[in-house]
């Protein structure tokens, strides 16, 4: 009673520690960032940030979760920015763990069968969406 329910669609992006450090670039819960976007992508829909392995100091697994608040664009005048001349969304992180992850790399194995880029879930386990909504309720 009084929970958030998903009615939007629910993205898999992948967070390579090498090239953009999740836990150093994101400090706060309403940070605002650009990432790269598939062209379904809408205002609203969420987005799970996943850290793979490249980080032995970190588990694989969801460590983010935010809602895209601006459509899919080019990103540009950006030089520094790995989303620079490339299709882009700019996302509000609404939840975010720096110790274990809210989905462990087992848990998105269940649902997720693609690791390596940006796509759409479809996400019809009732626990993994109450991961999620509980993560985003508690923010």
């Amino acid at each position: 009673m009084g929970e958030k329910m998903i009615t939007a669609n629910i993205y898999f992006e992948p967070c390579n520690l090498r090239q953009w450090n999740i836990f150093e670039e994101i400090s706060n819960i309403g940070h605002i960032e650009p990432f790269l976007a598939v062209k379904s992508m809408q205002i609203g829909d969420y987005v799970l940030h996943y850290v793979g392995k490249q980080d032995k100091r970190y588990k694989p697994g969801v460590y983010a979760i935010s809602k895209i608040i601006k459509s899919p664009y080019i990103c540009r005048n950006r030089p520094n920015d790995y989303c620079n001349n490339k299709l882009s969304i700019d996302v509000k992180v609404l939840a975010i763990t720096y110790n274990e992850p809210y989905l462990s790399e087992i848990d998105m194995k269940r649902i997720n069968k693609q690791f390596r880029s940006v796509h759409k879930l479809n996400i019809t386990d009732n626990n993994t969406l109450e991961i999620i909504m509980s993560s985003i309720n508690n923010s």
